[in-house]
Protein backbone atom coordinates (compact mmCIF):
# COMPACT_ATOMS: atom_id res chain seq x y z
CA UNK A 1 0.00 0.00 0.00
CA UNK A 2 1.38 3.21 -1.20
CA UNK A 3 0.76 6.71 -0.50
CA UNK A 4 1.41 10.45 -1.91
CA UNK A 5 4.55 12.37 -0.52
CA UNK A 6 4.01 15.96 -1.22
CA UNK A 7 6.92 17.25 -1.26
CA UNK A 8 7.48 21.53 -1.26
CA UNK A 9 9.74 24.35 -0.45
CA UNK A 10 9.08 25.73 3.06
CA UNK A 11 11.19 28.02 5.56
CA UNK A 12 11.73 26.93 9.09
CA UNK A 13 12.43 29.22 11.62
CA UNK A 14 13.61 26.94 14.52
CA UNK A 15 12.80 23.39 15.61
CA UNK A 16 10.89 22.24 12.79
CA UNK A 17 8.15 20.55 14.78
CA UNK A 18 5.13 21.40 12.47
CA UNK A 19 1.98 19.28 12.84
CA UNK A 20 0.05 18.36 9.56
CA UNK A 21 -3.52 18.05 8.94
CA UNK A 22 -4.38 16.34 5.60
CA UNK A 23 -6.65 18.12 3.49
CA UNK A 24 -7.91 17.50 0.06
CA UNK A 25 -5.21 18.46 -1.83
CA UNK A 26 -2.23 20.35 0.00
CA UNK A 27 -1.33 19.80 3.28
CA UNK A 28 -1.84 22.70 5.94
CA UNK A 29 0.15 24.09 9.16
CA UNK A 30 -2.13 22.93 11.58
CA UNK A 31 0.37 23.76 14.57
CA UNK A 32 3.70 24.80 16.01
CA UNK A 33 4.43 26.89 19.08
CA UNK A 34 7.78 28.48 17.66
CA UNK A 35 6.07 30.14 14.83
CA UNK A 36 3.17 33.15 14.61
CA UNK A 37 0.42 32.22 12.77
CA UNK A 38 0.96 35.21 10.42
CA UNK A 39 4.27 33.19 9.06
CA UNK A 40 2.06 29.62 9.22
CA UNK A 41 -0.19 31.01 7.32
CA UNK A 42 2.55 32.79 4.80
CA UNK A 43 3.73 29.39 4.50
CA UNK A 44 0.75 27.63 4.03
CA UNK A 45 0.21 30.21 0.82
CA UNK A 46 3.42 28.94 -0.74
CA UNK A 47 3.14 25.45 0.30
CA UNK A 48 -0.47 26.09 -2.06
CA UNK A 49 1.84 27.65 -4.75
CA UNK A 50 4.91 25.20 -4.86
CA UNK A 51 3.24 21.33 -4.10
CA UNK A 52 4.85 18.50 -6.43
CA UNK A 53 4.10 15.26 -5.73
CA UNK A 54 5.79 11.96 -5.93
CA UNK A 55 4.09 8.50 -5.34
CA UNK A 56 6.12 6.06 -3.74
CA UNK A 57 5.35 2.66 -2.29
CA UNK A 58 6.15 1.16 1.11
CA UNK A 59 9.24 -0.42 -0.22
CA UNK A 60 10.06 2.98 -1.92
CA UNK A 61 9.80 4.97 1.07
CA UNK A 62 11.72 2.88 3.10
CA UNK A 63 14.38 3.19 1.10
CA UNK A 64 14.16 6.80 0.51
CA UNK A 65 14.08 7.17 4.89
CA UNK A 66 17.57 4.85 4.45
CA UNK A 67 18.81 7.73 1.98
CA UNK A 68 17.99 10.21 3.86
CA UNK A 69 19.77 8.53 7.00
CA UNK A 70 23.20 7.66 5.00
CA UNK A 71 23.36 11.43 3.65
CA UNK A 72 22.46 13.12 6.82
CA UNK A 73 25.37 10.89 8.40
CA UNK A 74 28.10 12.16 6.15
CA UNK A 75 26.40 16.06 6.39
CA UNK A 76 26.39 16.03 10.19
CA UNK A 77 28.30 13.20 12.19
CA UNK A 78 31.12 15.21 12.77
CA UNK A 79 29.43 18.38 13.10
CA UNK A 80 29.19 20.15 16.55
CA UNK A 81 26.48 22.15 17.95
CA UNK A 82 23.53 23.78 15.95
CA UNK A 83 26.14 26.19 13.65
CA UNK A 84 27.34 22.61 11.64
CA UNK A 85 23.75 21.73 10.97
CA UNK A 86 22.71 22.35 7.07
CA UNK A 87 18.95 23.65 8.34
CA UNK A 88 17.79 23.29 4.72
CA UNK A 89 18.68 19.21 4.40
CA UNK A 90 17.05 19.13 8.41
CA UNK A 91 13.61 20.15 7.13
CA UNK A 92 13.48 18.17 4.32
CA UNK A 93 14.37 15.56 6.69
CA UNK A 94 11.74 16.03 8.64
CA UNK A 95 9.12 16.51 7.25
CA UNK A 96 9.87 13.11 5.08
CA UNK A 97 10.24 11.42 8.34
CA UNK A 98 6.83 13.04 9.42
CA UNK A 99 4.70 10.76 6.47
CA UNK A 100 5.91 7.48 8.28
CA UNK A 101 1.97 6.13 9.03
CA UNK A 102 1.41 6.81 5.82
CA UNK A 103 3.99 3.69 4.42
CA UNK A 104 3.67 1.82 7.48
CA UNK A 105 6.90 2.74 8.76
CA UNK A 106 6.12 3.53 12.38
CA UNK A 107 7.90 0.85 13.82
CA UNK A 108 11.12 2.51 12.93
CA UNK A 109 10.96 5.70 14.19
CA UNK A 110 10.77 6.90 17.91
CA UNK A 111 7.54 8.42 19.28
CA UNK A 112 8.18 12.04 20.13
CA UNK A 113 6.25 14.71 20.70
CA UNK A 114 8.05 16.97 18.62
CA UNK A 115 10.24 15.86 15.79
CA UNK A 116 11.45 12.78 14.14
CA UNK A 117 14.24 10.69 15.20
CA UNK A 118 14.91 6.85 14.17
CA UNK A 119 14.68 4.13 16.65
CA UNK A 120 18.31 3.11 18.05
CA UNK A 121 18.03 -0.30 17.00
CA UNK A 122 17.01 1.04 13.19
CA UNK A 123 19.97 3.37 13.87
CA UNK A 124 22.59 0.90 14.35
CA UNK A 125 21.31 -1.39 11.57
CA UNK A 126 21.89 1.20 9.28
CA UNK A 127 25.12 2.09 10.42
CA UNK A 128 26.46 -0.94 9.56
CA UNK A 129 26.55 0.38 5.98
CA UNK A 130 28.10 2.98 7.05
CA UNK A 131 30.66 1.05 9.08
CA UNK A 132 31.35 -1.12 5.93
CA UNK A 133 31.92 1.97 3.60
CA UNK A 134 34.40 3.68 6.42
CA UNK A 135 36.75 0.62 6.53
CA UNK A 136 36.84 0.81 2.33
CA UNK A 137 37.51 4.22 2.67
CA UNK A 138 40.48 4.48 5.17
CA UNK A 139 42.49 1.90 3.30
CA UNK A 140 41.53 3.63 0.04
CA UNK A 141 42.83 6.84 1.38
CA UNK A 142 45.40 5.67 3.52
CA UNK A 143 46.84 4.41 0.40
CA UNK A 144 46.41 7.43 -1.95
CA UNK A 145 48.16 10.10 1.05
CA UNK A 146 51.06 7.54 1.93
CA UNK A 147 51.60 7.36 -2.18
CA UNK A 148 51.64 11.33 -2.83
CA UNK A 149 53.46 11.66 0.84
CA UNK A 150 56.52 9.78 -0.83
CA UNK A 151 56.08 11.14 -4.15
CA UNK A 152 56.48 14.73 -2.34
CA UNK A 153 59.51 13.87 -0.30
CA UNK A 154 61.13 11.95 -3.18
CA UNK A 155 61.18 15.32 -4.79
CA UNK A 156 61.47 18.14 -2.06
CA UNK A 157 64.65 18.85 -3.13
CA UNK A 158 63.64 20.91 -6.20
CA UNK A 159 63.92 18.57 -8.94
CA UNK A 160 61.39 19.06 -11.66
CA UNK A 161 58.93 15.99 -12.41
CA UNK A 162 56.28 16.64 -15.25
CA UNK A 163 52.47 15.60 -14.49
CA UNK A 164 53.20 12.47 -15.96
CA UNK A 165 56.01 11.10 -14.42
CA UNK A 166 54.14 12.77 -10.89
CA UNK A 167 51.14 10.20 -11.74
CA UNK A 168 53.50 7.36 -12.84
CA UNK A 169 55.33 7.50 -9.52
CA UNK A 170 52.68 7.87 -7.18
CA UNK A 171 51.07 4.74 -9.14
CA UNK A 172 53.85 3.03 -8.33
CA UNK A 173 53.79 3.78 -4.87
CA UNK A 174 50.34 3.05 -4.56
CA UNK A 175 51.07 -0.50 -5.51
CA UNK A 176 53.58 -1.11 -3.55
CA UNK A 177 50.82 -0.07 -0.31
CA UNK A 178 48.64 -1.89 -1.75
CA UNK A 179 50.35 -4.72 -1.85
CA UNK A 180 51.44 -4.35 2.00
CA UNK A 181 47.91 -3.63 3.35
CA UNK A 182 46.81 -6.16 0.69
CA UNK A 183 44.89 -8.03 3.90
CA UNK A 184 43.60 -4.82 5.68
CA UNK A 185 46.38 -5.85 8.76
CA UNK A 186 46.71 -2.66 10.97
CA UNK A 187 49.92 -4.29 12.25
CA UNK A 188 51.75 -3.55 9.25
CA UNK A 189 51.40 -0.07 9.86
CA UNK A 190 53.70 1.75 12.46
CA UNK A 191 55.44 5.08 12.80
CA UNK A 192 59.41 4.86 13.13
CA UNK A 193 61.41 6.56 15.80
CA UNK A 194 63.34 9.50 14.48
CA UNK A 195 66.61 9.35 15.31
Amino acid sequence: MGGNLVLYKTIFLGIACVAIEKKITPYKIKFCPYRPSAIAEKLNKMENNMNKTIELSDEQYKSLVKLIFYGDWILHANKIGEAGIDQKTEEVREYIFRQKEKFSMENWFKNLEYGEELKEEVIMDLLEEVFKYNEDTFWFYLVQKLAQRDVSNEYSNGEKITEEGEEEKRMQYEEKYQKAFKYREIEKLYLRKEK
